[in-house]
């Protein structure tokens, strides 16, 4: 008991500052279509997830780095000032409107973790 009543303490302490960390988080799933047509409107599925109740506000950002270059990536809000974080799993499911307007080959590196990426390719015809 006389070890819990100090780590209670530290909890109240911190629980009650302002401190909110945003980072990367990982992405468990993705869907995006093979072959399309030119000036079609797709829908990329992307699913991403945190490991524990802290983190909120998660949302996934597809950016253009080159012509026909793209990355997709996810981010949310960790709350850093919490002792102890539910052990629940945050996702978050998304469709994104992509619209090619070129033919030829996409790549879209998807970041699975913040340190590992794979390339997922589209073809538009």
């Amino acid at each position: 008991m006389k070890t819990i009543l100090p780590l209670l303490i530290i909890c109240g302490l911190l629980s009650s500052c302002d401190c909110k960390d945003f980072d990367q988080i990982s992405i468990s799933e993705r869907n995006i279509p093979d072959t399309v047509l030119n000036f079609e409107d797709v829908q990329i599925m992307v699913q991403a997830e945190a490991y524990n109740g802290c983190w909120g506000d998660l949302l996934i950002e597809l950016r253009k780095n080159e012509d026909f270059t793209y990355s997709i990536k996810a981010f949310g809000t960790k709350s850093c000032c919490t002792c102890i974080c539910p052990a629940v799993l945050v996702h978050l499911d998304t469709l994104i409107n992509f619209k090619p307007t070129e033919k030829g080959t996409y790549f879209f590196r998807i970041w699975e973790t913040p340190k590992n990426s794979i390339i997922d390719t589209m073809i538009v015809e």
